[in-house]
């Protein structure tokens, strides 16, 4: 990658979305902080490292906003903002492409000045002209492979060519980043290396005949091994398609696990009961609030959790045959990257229910609760029939016409 800055000159425009075509001077608002981008799984002590570049270079360079920016194919994202007066800028806001300064830094793959954006009519009609930001300099950053991670840059509201020491100190801080990204490359190919011998390990299980609870720990041990902040655990549907049993929870209170095994699944029965009833995943952001929590909600919070996912097990038929569950201690929804091995998780889990179906019908689904009560309630929760039980052909005919989801929880389509 060259170090020679480049100023932006009107041969070289920057594309303009159709969303402002044909606008005024003044860009038409393209940024917002609510944004599904997956964000990279950066160590606390990097975010520190790099807010504190980002802070000492709007320090020295005296300028209103100094940004570290993410680029994905259609969007950038702002990870992290210098905290200097005026910084319009927040971490986790994202723009669309079209019209940005940053993309001239990652379309010409080097170290870009932008003395005066006034100058030239793309320039003008750019989203950054909408915080009322002329000038610019930014320098791309580069993954080990060669391919594009995002921009370091710094904007002024006056017009600036940036000196020769605020160029190199730049292009010093922009090393500095890139050999971060070049860690934090390694330590995903890394973890990436232990989940591939992990679910190699679990299919080995599987095929050779392992209990299906020992199985089903292992998974949910994999994927809380990948996610530390998170608890995991599978339940799994009973034979009759209406009552959930236990099937793997290695960091899950007993107490919490024996309150939920023989519950009946049903349109408000918290994330996994709600999720088996309409085949769907659930999310619910927070617990404190939700209404499928309404009958569970003191044991969930009493347990300190904020926030359940679940994903259900289903066969290659569709039939329901349990649900994956990622618990928080935090309010909070899901990322693309957390649910990735979420998705993986239920697929395996799948096959080892399956493939262990003969035994299950000929023994209680649960040993280590055998001698419970077959079915259990929990505050005013409700008992869902089995014959109104959508995870039947019959019932969800029954249901089809007349099933709401309730609108405080997103069901995943």
């Amino acid at each position: 990658m060259r170090d020679d800055a480049t100023s932006a000159a009107p041969a070289a425009p920057l594309p303009v979305s159709p969303s402002v075509e044909g606008a005024n001077d003044t860009a038409s608002p393209q940024t917002t902080t609510a944004s599904t981008v997956s964000y990279p799984d950066l160590p606390p002590a990097m975010v520190a490292r790099w807010q504190e570049i980002a802070d000492t270079l709007a320090e020295i360079a005296k300028v209103p906003a100094v940004i570290i920016r993410m680029a994905t194919p259609d969007q950038l994202v702002v990870l992290t903002a210098s905290r200097s007066p005026g910084n319009p800028y927040v971490p986790g806001e994202h723009a669309r492409r079209g019209g940005l300064y940053c993309e001239i830094a990652l379309d010409l793959g080097r170290h870009v000045v932008l003395p005066d954006a006034t100058a030239d009519e793309p320039l003008r009609r750019s989203a950054e002209r909408e915080y009322g930001l002329t000038a610019y300099m930014g320098a791309p950053l580069a993954r080990p492979d060669g391919s594009l991670f995002g921009t370091l840059c710094m904007f002024d509201r006056q017009p600036r060519t940036f000196g020769s020491p605020l160029r190199r100190l730049l292009l010093q801080f922009r090393d500095t980043l890139q050999a971060d990204i070049a860690a934090l490359s390694r330590n995903n190919e890394r973890r990436a290396e232990e989940a591939l011998r992990g679910q190699a390990h679990i299919l080995e299980m599987i095929a050779s005949g392992a209990p299906l609870s020992v199985t089903l720990a292992h998974l949910v041990g994999l994927i809380e091994s990948r996610q530390p902040d998170c608890v995991c655990s599978i339940v799994l549907l009973d034979d009759d398609g209406a009552t959930i049993r236990h099937g793997a929870a290695p960091s899950l209170p007993r107490d919490y696990v024996q309150a939920i095994d023989g519950l009946k699944i049903g349109p408000k029965v918290g994330s996994c009961g709600t999720a088996m009833y309409w085949g769907k995943p659930v999310i619910v952001s927070d617990i404190d609030v939700d209404p499928l929590w309404d009958d569970f909600r003191g044991l969930a919070l009493g347990h300190g959790f904020r926030a359940c996912w679940s994903t259900p097990i289903t066969s290659p038929e569709g039939k329901v045959l349990g649900a994956f569950a990622n618990y928080y201690r935090e309010p909070r929804s899901p990322t693309m990257d957390e649910m990735r091995p979420v998705e993986l998780a239920v697929y395996i889990a799948a096959i080892a229910i399956e493939r262990n179906a003969p035994r299950r019908s000929s023994r209680p689904m649960s040993v280590a609760f055998a001698t419970m009560p077959k079915q259990r309630q929990i505050g005013s929760g409700r008992q869902v029939p089995t014959t109104a039980s959508p995870s039947s052909p019959r019932a969800r005919r029954r249901c089809a016409a007349s099933a709401r989801v309730p609108s405080a929880t997103r069901v995943g389509s």
